[in-house]
């Protein structure tokens, strides 16, 4: 059973991770104990699972940063960061969390509406998290980059490095802290098998978040939990967390908590909320390129609304500058590597400042031929009826619909209350996220590749609509807040949400009605089990924990060994040939370019176990990777690279005759097995 984890690494990888686990949970714990200790309830649910992501990727980021990552090194760093956090001092006593804005009554029906959908989305994800652990993730981003990047840091050990396989691209030079919790579900065990159960953790996190700002604006609780549910079950959350398996979840997950705890800062006024922001905020802008315009909207109108709402120049000036450290502290790293890799932080974007050039970058043909933004459409309507409006009437659905009217009703509430001579309780706040929800869109409209597709043809705008997530995940708590000034009203906007909910999850995790209904039925039974013991001792809660986290490690197990025996689907010749016959310690050389219709070979081509060395066989021009245009230099790079396998791309579209592949012939390669999309070559003698 070629690449199954056997029962004895199998233990010890778990107890790896479990150390990383306990270490990062428990430092957790003793910060937010010693700094934040007047956090109450879900906040001090965020916060605590925010630092613990914070201290996973931490884990991995300094053995990395050392150049020393291994999983001896991981331990240790698991161990400085709990003595670490036992030497944090202890703050001033903060003012109590018992001064919450006034909440709206919740009904009966409500709770019911809210219940009900809380079980279905977790049935529905866990029943479809069960059935996809038994298929390899395809999506072309995992296959392309993210995966291969957390196979080359394992296999250099080192931060310092751009891992680039696709050719005139750069996304060896992304922000990557979610690339770092990736690497500790893959790091114990030398495997992708169990990378698949980190992302609906992370998409939870972001649930809960957007459900405490909505309570911390004042929403009744039901309609909060709806529309958070609502939220982040439309295809651009949903997706990338649990049929892609991408790193956009970290990114909603940070994002949503710093937005939570920035509003909170506006309320308490605590230094400890700022800093939980920061952090936040730090873990989105080191996760996606899209951080760097998203994040700075919400602190922008936050900065204004404290502005216009009389706060001194002075103290906002010492809080941002307090929020912006934090940011770069925790987020900033990618952007260090990218400076003294490239001379540029943000490589290969251009930055100028009026006609004047910061950091350069060399030209992109790719960008300008596909790149495509939204806003470049909005003067043809005929394109964005044709080739938008259907995608984002599937992706964004009822829940868009019902978020961008809540943001607009919530405008015209705050807007009539202080003409009016009224103002509403906590109009700064929402106008706070209102304003950015709509910032946030804006940026999703000019950003690159949002409009994927040749010009005039935008065929890939549903690949990207999760540049979107974020404007939705701020304007669903302003929804919910509306939703407790409509009196009897509320329970038809919150039946709207459930709906919306149904229809997006049943979407887009199909599963069987058996599997639903069993995994509902899972659902309610643990839901009841730790009812009954919350009024118990906190030891029988933590055994609790326990023996679920046993159960998921029996599972796992259970899984990956029928993954090691599930070909990559749909199948692909060259690659099922690797596998079989060259599983590990095999160099490996990719060329070309192959067509989105398929796998990509990247990932696969590594190995079960992650042991093979996989380089692509092209030149490094002015910091990107490129294509071989001559016989010669490509030749001469075979040579230097003793290359015993080469997978050759046969071009978009596919010819049946690469030149590469005609390159190779002529240098004693010979053709081993070919699909129309990719040819593998063997070296002659080896």
């Amino acid at each position: 059973m070629t690449g199954a984890i056997g029962p004895g690494a199998f233990i010890l990888g778990c107890l790896l991770l479990a150390v990383e686990l306990a270490c990062s949970a428990t430092a957790a714990v003793l910060i937010v104990r010693r700094r934040a200790g007047a956090l109450r309830g879900v906040p001090r649910l965020v916060a605590l699972a925010l630092l613990g992501v914070l201290g996973i990727v931490a884990i991995q980021v300094v053995p990395l940063t050392l150049g020393i990552l291994t999983r001896g090194t991981v331990l240790v760093a698991a161990l400085a960061l709990l003595g670490a956090a036992t030497l944090v001092p202890a703050g001033r006593a903060a003012c109590p969390d018992d001064a919450p804005p006034p909440r709206f009554g919740a009904t009966g029906v409500s709770w019911a509406l809210a219940g009900a959908g809380a079980v279905l989305f977790a049935a529905f994800a866990l029943a479809y998290l069960e059935l996809s652990s038994t298929v390899h993730p395809i999506s072309v981003d995992a296959l392309g980059f993210h995966f291969p990047g957390v196979i080359r840091f394992i296999q250099s050990g080192t931060l310092w490095q751009s891992t680039q396989y696709l050719p005139g691209q750069a996304q060896g030079n992304y922000p990557q802290n979610g690339d770092m919790l990736m690497l500790a579900f893959v790091l114990p065990w030398h495997s992708l098998a169990l990378v698949r159960l980190l992302d609906p953790l992370l998409l939870a996190l972001a649930t809960v978040s957007v459900y405490a700002i909505g309570r911390e604006l004042g929403a009744p609780a039901p309609t909060a939990i709806l529309a958070a549910l609502a939220a982040c079950a439309i295809r651009p959350a949903l997706g990338p967390a649990l049929t892609d398996v991408l790193t956009d979840p970290a990114f909603l997950a940070g994002f949503a908590a710093g937005t939570l705890f920035l509003l909170r800062h506006w309320r308490t006024g605590a230094r400890s909320e700022l800093l939980l922001a920061g952090a936040g905020f730090g873990l989105a802008l080191g996760t996606k390129w899209y951080g760097l315009t998203d994040v700075p909207a919400v602190v922008l109108v936050w900065l204004v609304a404290g502005r216009l709402g009389g706060r001194p120049w002075r103290e906002l000036a010492t809080d941002t500058g307090v929020l912006v450290v934090v940011v770069l502290l925790t987020g900033g790293i990618w952007l260090l590597r990218n400076l003294i890799l490239t001379g540029n932080p943000v490589f290969d974007y251009r930055l100028s400042l009026f006609g004047v050039t910061i950091f350069a970058a060399p030209p992109d043909p790719l960008r300008s031929q596909l790149g495509f933004t939204l806003a470049h459409y909005l003067p043809h309507p005929t394109i964005l009826k044709d080739y938008v409006w259907p995608v984002f009437r599937s992706d964004f659905g009822v829940t868009g619909a019902l978020c961008v009217l809540g943001a607009v009703g919530a405008g015209v509430l705050v807007v009539a209350g202080r003409l009016q001579g009224r103002p509403v309780r906590d109009a700064a706040r929402v106008t706070i996220l209102a304003l950015g929800a709509l910032l946030c869109a804006v940026a999703y409209l000019i950003t690159p590749y949002s409009a994927q597709g040749f010009a005039g043809h935008p065929v890939l705008v549903a690949s990207n609509t999760r540049y979107g997530a974020p404007a939705l995940l701020l304007a669903a708590p302003v929804l919910a807040w509306l939703a407790g000034r409509l009196g009897r009203w509320r329970l038809v906007l919150e039946a709207a949400l459930l709906a919306a909910m149904i229809v997006d999850v049943r979407r887009y995790l199909v599963s069987s009605a058996g599997r639903i209904v069993l995994s509902a039925a899972v659902v309610l039974a643990l839901a009841a089990l730790w009812w009954a013991l919350s009024a118990r001792r906190g030891s029988l809660r933590l055994a609790f924990v326990a023996a679920l986290a046993c159960l998921v490690a029996v599972a796992s197990y259970h899984y990956q060994r029928v993954l090691a025996r599930s070909p990559y689907a749909p199948a692909d010749p060259t690659i099922a040939y690797v596998l079989a016959h060259d599983p590990a310690h095999t160099r490996i050389g990719i060329t070309g370019e192959w067509t989105a219709q398929g796998v990509v070979p990247v990932a696969p081509l590594f190995g079960p176990r992650l042991e093979n060395d996989v380089s692509y066989v092209g030149p490094w021009i002015r910091h990107r990777l490129e294509q071989y245009t001559a016989q010669e230099p490509f030749v001469a790079a075979l040579r230097a690279g003793r290359y015993a396998l080469l997978e050759i791309g046969t071009g978009f579209p596919p010819r049946p005759d690469p030149i590469q592949a005609r390159w190779a012939l002529a240098a004693g390669y010979r053709v081993i097995t070919a699909s129309d999309r990719l040819v593998l070559m063997g070296r002659a003698g080896a």
